[in-house]
């Protein structure tokens, strides 16, 4: 019998952080917490976490707040809705 495959993370290439507001989340990363800043297009920033690109993004359309973890082999873990 074939044992199941485990689970396990691998190197993780980015979280993705829905916000309300763009331009106070980039002044707190940047400004506060002091992480590298890399760009900003529409409704996205973008900061760099030691090798690891944060993603600070808005809300889709009825999407609550989230957070998700893009892994190098480009699986999604998805962390269930901040309440």
């Amino acid at each position: 019998m074939t044992p199941a495959p485990q689970f396990g993370l691998s190197t993780i290439g980015q979280i993705a952080v829905t916000v309300k507001d763009i331009g106070r989340a980039v002044d707190f990363y940047r400004d506060q917490l002091g992480m590298r800043f890399l760009f900003q297009a529409t409704g996205m920033a973008f900061f760099d976490c030691g090798g690891v690109r944060l993603l600070l993004g808005l809300p889709e359309a009825n999407q609550e707040r989230s957070a998700r973890l893009f892994t190098s082999r480009s699986k999604i873990f998805r962390r269930p809705p901040m309440r």
